[in-house]
């Protein structure tokens, strides 16, 4: 749901991770990816996923993970915004450690779509996908990325006011030089000015 918003994508990019990651030159690169490569004349996609890849719980990122969150942006009940982007992809896989995607015509910048943070599936698979939007873990997520949720704070009415992420030490990138981030949000302008 983070594309709906910037806040929320700025969260996220903070807090999970996807299988590549855009990099300085607006490429696409490997970030869970350890290796890819194309196969059938460019509809099919090969990913292996890094073995030393740990979700902020600290259980390892599988080809389960990936398969349950791009299964879940093609299920409408997710009502994900990302929805007409996969719904004729297939997402297959074939061990622990490696997924297909089945395109259904060659597409060269498919990697760039492929940046989405991939959510634990041994923690979102009991919500359904009409509570997905919901769930605790939307206030606090559990990703791969550089940062973990810490704490929140929210007003009598439920409006978040403060959210503290720190540093992830087992974070299989470089690790950020910033331990922690305070996020303060006003309801407007003046507020924030005062």
């Amino acid at each position: 749901y983070a594309s709906a918003n910037d806040i929320d994508r700025d969260l996220s990019a903070l807090v999970y991770a996807g299988l590549m990651r855009i990099n300085e030159k607006l490429e696409a690169q490997p970030d869970l990816a350890e290796r890819y490569r194309w196969l059938e004349n460019g509809t099919t996609l090969e990913i292996v996923l890094r073995k030393d890849v740990h979700f902020h719980d600290h259980a390892l990122v599988t080809a389960d993970d990936v398969i349950f969150t791009y299964e879940a942006v093609k299920n409408p009940s997710w009502r994900s915004p990302l929805y007409s982007t996969f719904k004729e992809i297939s997402v297959v896989r074939v061990d622990d450690q490696t997924i297909q995607f089945q395109l259904p015509k060659a597409n060269p910048l498919f990697l760039n779509e492929l940046t989405l943070g991939i959510l634990p599936a041994h923690l979102w698979e009991g919500i359904p996908g009409g509570n997905a939007p919901l769930a605790d873990l939307n206030l606090r997520p559990i990703g791969a990325g550089p940062y973990q949720a810490r704490a929140l704070t929210r007003d009598s009415r439920g409006t978040i006011l403060t959210y503290t992420l720190e540093r992830f030490s087992q974070y299989h990138g470089i690790q950020p030089h910033i331990d922690e981030w305070q996020f303060r949000f006003f309801a407007d302008q003046t507020s924030a000015l005062q």
